[in-house]
């Protein structure tokens, strides 16, 4: 899925995981790629967690990622996770 206007929101993480988790593209989880998805941000190697954090970020899928966007959500994060 491309996001040609990404809405830079606390919202934005639930919906690029939705969509990582949704590995058949059918705008819906099932209790398989449920289970995949948490079982690599849980048990998954520091190089799958990466990769997947990668994927998070590369809203476009351009396999790259350019200054601006990496800021905007670097700072998304802080605010996230800093309350």
């Amino acid at each position: 899925m491309y996001y040609s206007n990404v809405i830079y929101s606390q919202s934005f993480f639930a919906e690029r995981f939705f969509y990582l988790f949704d590995k058949d593209g059918s705008g819906f989880i099932n209790s398989e790629e449920l289970m995949e998805g948490l079982t690599l941000l849980t048990n998954g190697s520091k190089l799958e967690k990466l990769h997947f954090l990668f994927q998070v970020y590369d809203v476009d899928g351009k396999k790259c990622l350019n200054l601006v966007l990496f800021k905007k959500h670097s700072n998304l994060m802080k605010k996230v996770t800093n309350g």
